[in-house]
């Protein structure tokens, strides 16, 4: 089939109304070709306020699905959409590779380029930007999000070359009205310059051919590009260019030719932009998973290379959601010899594993939401009750418009009732849980149901995109998506560091009230210091916000000790491991190795330690499944702190430190799943030492008290919002049946769980 596209003003998707997403149009039969497993179609995409088709070829794998899907972004240039290289077949190979293992895929081929040659576009033009390249690929992603036979949670793009700057800027939120793809892969990417890319491309071609290069080669090449971004291509910067050349292998009497047509074509808006950008800058505000593959043949990198190469592209973020392979060797991506025109099959299994470890989580479709119920019973439950950690048997809970009318161990009593009923027999009731540690931002949108379908019915956010965030929680305050209720802390308040993703640096005193004030005022609830606050900002801002009311949690910055940090206010100190490395950043502490500082914790003067902690009422989110996980997955030095953090756990709780479950759910690719993780967190507590109860607490009782600031919240109680979780087993035997859930109750709607 050929499926157009129009654009109306709003589509009505749910209940909700959308701005600017495309409708599709059936037409007349075109071209199927039926493959082995899967089935490719020829479409034509047309994208709002621009008449002139793009022409692609969308290839799905058998079944039903709904599928995950990648978009395959093809370098600049004269490329079709099956060229990873001029004259191949590498993404149509790639793409019926991806359909055998189960996912779907879309190529288009670039303005004025095969089927997308038109009136408007009869040709490549170098004076396109990239901001239009980034798009068009914006286009191409919304026509696929609406495909019905995708799953448009799991929908990424790829890119190869200088095709993926364009592809970064839509994954990092820099093409307006676009959704961010759920992952992004990068093939042979660079972060830094382009000017500076090409000419190390051109100077370890010569190195890698005769071997003799003038030493002035370089930065003479690299001063007359410069010099022709900057000032155009002027008379001197060809002049310059001409006496490079010839370094390069250029004959004499073609230098000034040559040096003529490599600036004229170097020239244009697309290669000037391309050459003077700098795309690091971009990758490391990619907001999601991220897979770098670099290969010796193509960047002639060895391992100690490609390891700057990688650091340089996202820098920090390398710790969260960004993943690199390295292919040692020869043959670029691509099988050697007469196999050059498609991928080598290792490339091919790094990119399909790699998508499906990225979009892993469980996506099966929510039961349709009730609206918030009139009336709605749960009859013959046993409650849990968090407070006193008694069991109450046989009892009958109504809740009326979103909050708990009564509690009764007899069936309510009087006339006639509409109410919807809920067989509680053999169940028990439990206050909606807590995940008190939280990335929203790092999942997106689309996975906020995640954590109702686990119980999770409030979330911290511990830092991400306050306009994001604030628009979320409006959209879930009033029904129009379902999704946990949330405290949002905003931007992370942090020190220079060369990730920047959803920071607010602080560097001088001076700044802090202002910053302060302005995060009050857009409605954050707490405030979220991290590690490289410096130490007077760090007690400027303990200053301002005790002086307007505001909470402020945290990381223990470099410099200050945990007690220090819980004398100056800080409500929570998050990461069982920050009171590890506290020690060892401090320079007043004298501890220089982490296992100085497990030693110092388990000395006396620690335990006492710990004890001031308690009695200024800092909780402590030890967030052990991140590290737990990051063991398991990776290993290394992860492997020794994982204990230490249970440890020093333990004697937390033990010394009275208050503990809330909170799960670090920004590490998306080790698997920390919305919702679900917050169940191994609690596990993980009762190994600590915590009683199943005291574990439930965590969730509950002390999240809605220390952070929620409501006296009698995280209980089951007369007055009290229905957030519940209806448990096929007994949590106070066992942890594990926080796990086993029937159904929960989230502000009066009954969502049933299989």
């Amino acid at each position: 089939m050929i499926w157009k596209l129009r654009m109306p003003s709003t589509r009505a998707v749910a209940g909700l109304f959308l701005a600017g997403f495309p409708q599709f149009v059936q037409e007349e039969p075109a071209a199927v070709n039926h493959l082995a497993g899967a089935t490719e179609y020829e479409v034509e995409i047309r994208h709002a306020g621009n008449g002139s088709p793009f022409a692609g070829s969308l290839v799905l794998p058998a079944g039903e699905g709904p599928h995950p899907a990648v978009l395959l972004v093809s370098p600049a240039g004269e490329h079709g959409k099956d060229e990873l290289r001029r004259g191949g077949q590498h993404y149509a190979d790639l793409a019926r590779k991806l359909a055998d293992r189960g996912i779907a895929s879309l190529r288009v081929d670039n303005r004025g380029v095969g089927g997308s040659r038109n009136s408007s576009w009869p040709a490549w033009n170098w004076s396109i930007t990239l901001q239009e390249l980034a798009a068009d690929l914006a286009g191409h992603f919304r026509w696929l999000r609406q495909r019905p036979e995708l799953d448009f949670h799991r929908i990424g793009v790829l890119a190869h070359g200088d095709g993926t700057v364009p592809a970064a800027l839509l994954a990092a939120d820099q093409v307006p009205g676009a959704r961010r793809p759920a992952f992004t892969i990068l093939l042979s990417a660079s972060g830094r310059r382009g000017v500076e890319d090409l000419v190390d491309r051109m100077v370890t071609r010569v190195e890698a051919g005769s071997g003799a290069l003038p030493p002035a080669a370089g930065e003479s090449l690299l001063s007359a590009l410069t010099g022709l971004l900057d000032h155009g291509p002027t008379s001197e910067v060809v002049e310059q260019m001409a006496k490079t050349l010839p370094s390069f292998g250029v004959p004499d009497q073609q230098a000034e030719a040559q040096a003529q047509a490599f600036a004229a074509n170097y020239g244009h808006t697309w290669h000037r932009q391309f050459l003077g950008y700098r795309p690091s800058e971009t990758f490391r505000q990619i907001r999601g998973p991220v897979l770098l593959v670099l290969a010796d043949d193509d960047n002639r990198l060895d391992a100690e290379v490609s390891e700057r190469v990688a650091a340089d592209i996202f820098g920090s973020t390398m710790a969260f959601n960004a993943r690199w392979k390295r292919l040692p060797e020869g043959g670029h991506f691509l099988e050697p010899g007469d196999g050059r025109k498609i991928l080598r099959d290792e490339v091919v299994d790094i990119i399909s594993n790699f998508i499906t470890e990225a979009t892993g989580f469980d996506n099966t479709p929510l039961p349709p939401p009730s609206p918030v119920l009139a009336e709605l019973v749960v009859a013959n439950v046993n409650v849990v009750d968090v407070v006193s950690g008694e069991v109450h048997a046989n009892r009958w809970l109504t809740i009326r418009n979103g909050a708990i009318a009564d509690i009764e161990d007899v069936p309510p009593t009087g006339g006639p009732s509409d109410a919807t009923v809920i067989d509680g027999s053999n169940h028990f009731l439990i206050p909606g849980l807590w995940d008190s540690h939280v990335h929203l931002c790092m999942w997106g949108r689309d996975a906020l149901p995640r954590w109702l379908s686990h119980g999770v019915t409030h979330v911290r956010d511990m830092g991400g995109d306050l306009r994001e965030l604030l628009e979320w929680r409006r959209q879930v305050q009033a029904g129009e998506m379902l999704g946990p209720k949330m405290l949002i802390a905003g931007p992370f308040l942090d020190g220079e560091k060369p990730n920047d993703i959803y920071r607010q640096f602080l560097l001088q005193v001076e700044e802090v009230e202002p910053v302060v004030d302005t995060l009050q005022a857009k409605g954050v609830d707490f405030l979220k210091v991290h590690s490289q606050l410096p130490e007077e900002v760090f007690a400027e801002l303990a200053r301002v916000a005790k002086e307007r009311g505001m909470p402020f949690v945290g990381h223990v910055p470099a410099g200050i000790l945990p007690l220090q940090a819980s004398h100056a206010g800080m409500a929570s100190i998050e990461h069982a491991d920050s009171f590890f490395s506290a020690l060892v950043r401090a320079p007043n502490s004298g501890i220089r190795e982490w296992q100085q500082a497990r030693s110092w914790w388990q000395s006396e003067e620690g335990r006492i330690g710990l004890q001031k902690i308690a009695a200024n009422g800092t909780v402590l989110v030890p967030s052990l499944t991140a590290v737990d996980v990051i063991a398991e997955r990776l290993g290394g030095p992860a492997k020794v702190i994982a204990p230490w953090t249970q440890e020093i756990t333990r004697a937390a709780h033990s010394a009275g430190i208050p503990i809330a479950a909170g799960t670090d759910t920004a590490r998306r690719l080790l698997g920390v799943i919305p919702g679900e993780a917050l169940h191994h967190e609690l596990r993980l507590l009762v190994a600590c030492g915590l009683s199943p109860l005291e574990a439930l607490r965590s969730a509950t009782l002390v999240p809605a008290r220390r952070f929620g600031h409501d006296p009698k919240g995280g209980a089951i109680a007369v007055g009290q919002a229905a957030d519940l979780v209806l448990l096929r087993g007994n949590p106070l035997e066992d942890i594990e049946n926080t796990a086993a859930i029937a159904g929960v109750v989230a502000g009066g709607r009954w969502l049933p769980q299989p």
